[in-house]
């Protein structure tokens, strides 16, 4: 009769016609472990469940798995130790008594050691986890009377009263299994996410009526102040009035929003009249003040008609002296209006205010007088007044 042999390191074998091996279709094969000090690796052929290995005392065996974790195991009556990797079963036969005079090591194929205490004391006792090294002799998991040898499938969950009174229906016939036992059917659910509102931010402008236009502009001249002097021919000049004001518009397109209106303090000169200038503004930022040497040299408010209609106004305080009292010019700068609404969004708009500064100009006049050469030292006195002459005085 032929011998067909399954070789193993360390020159394991075992004939597959031997009595140890002729009883299961189950089993995949039987390795024999030598005397050795190396780890004894455990191969599983491909498409097997079981595989039995006899082992003795002090043999450290190598578990085809590089981690302990999810490993089970069970100790059967007859001194066996079953451990199930990844579905499939591995009877370490006699291994109580082996391990009882020399201990034997199990490991990961990483070297790693497993506490095989630890993984009985994690399996559930209730497993049917097959320890014996022949075909089941016990009945399904649950089933009365069961030693622990079962089928060699284990499952989490029992049959019978365990799973509130269902009970076995025994093995699937091979072609009632299928390839996919769960429907997941798949429901797509469209989701039509809001659409968001652009954001609405107030507007501000001096010139509604105009969209090419929208800061103002306020002139004032120190020739309106008390005490100054005003062209009779005022051509050239803007103005000769120490005050100017006007109006300007916000709106919001969020119908009965909040909005909040405030003059600002950026950019605005360092200097006034040839002295450092300290700029005020009023806790509600309607008014801003201008101050050198202690006192206002010139002063800007704003003030609502009916929260959307706005005033303003610029008075000169001071005279605008610039450093060429010979010449006719201009001082400018630009101040800042700004709103906001109840959300923060906000809109800017500027008032470029223009200060003149002005000198008297001197306007021709012809005086004609009839003075009597009588008059002169040399002259000689008519004393009718003849020899009269004409004098012309330009003032």
């Amino acid at each position: 009769m032929a011998t067909d042999s399954t070789h193993l390191p360390g020159e394991m074998s075992v004939e597959t016609d031997s009595d140890m091996a002729a009883s299961g279709s189950d089993f995949g094969s039987v390795q024999l472990a030598a005397a050795t000090d190396a780890p004894i690796p455990v191969n599983i052929p491909r498409g097997q469940q079981i595989v039995v290995i006899p082992v003795k005392p002090g043999q450290t065996i190598e578990l085809p798995t590089d981690s302990p974790d999810g490993l089970l195991a069970k100790l059967g009556a007859d001194g066996n130790l079953a451990i199930v990797i990844d579905g499939r079963t591995i009877i370490l036969q006699g291994y109580v008594a082996a391990n009882e005079k020399s201990p034997i090591t199990i490991v990961t194929n990483d070297g790693d050691v497993v506490d095989i205490v630890e993984v009985l004391a994690g399996t559930l006792p209730d497993l049917d986890i097959q320890t014996a090294a022949g075909p089941a002799a016990a009945g399904a998991q649950g089933a009365a009377g069961g030693d622990g040898e079962g089928s060699g499938i284990f499952v989490p969950f029992a049959a019978g009263p365990l799973l509130g009174g269902l009970d076995a229906v025994g093995v699937l016939d091979p072609t009632l299994l299928q390839y996919k036992l769960i429907d997941d059917e798949r429901v797509e659910f469209v989701r039509e996410e809001e659409e968001e509102t652009p954001p609405n931010p107030p507007t501000i402008d001096f010139f509604p009526n105009d969209p090419l236009v929208k800061d103002g502009k306020a002139v004032v001249s120190d020739e309106g102040l008390p005490g100054g002097n005003k062209d009779s021919s005022p051509a050239g000049d803007d103005t000769d009035d120490a005050v100017a004001s006007g109006t300007f518009v916000v709106s919001d397109p969020d119908v009965g929003d909040t909005l909040t209106v405030t003059l600002l303090t950026d950019g605005l000169p360092t200097t006034f009249n040839g002295q450092p200038v300290t700029w005020i503004l009023s806790p509600d930022g309607h008014t801003l003040t201008g101050q050198t040497a202690g006192s206002d040299a010139i002063v800007i408010k704003i003030s609502t008609v009916d929260g959307f209609l706005y005033n303003y106004s610029v008075e000169l305080k001071k005279p605008f002296n610039h450093s060429d009292p010979l010449s006719e010019d201009e001082f400018n700068f630009s101040l800042g209006v700004k709103v906001t609404d109840s959300t923060g969004l906000s809109d800017t708009a500027h008032l470029a205010i223009q200060i003149e500064d002005d000198i008297p100009e001197n306007n021709e006049a012809t005086i004609s007088k009839t003075v009597f050469e009588d008059g002169l030292a040399t002259g000689l006195s008519t004393g009718i007044g003849g020899g009269a002459t004409t004098a012309v005085f330009t003032a």
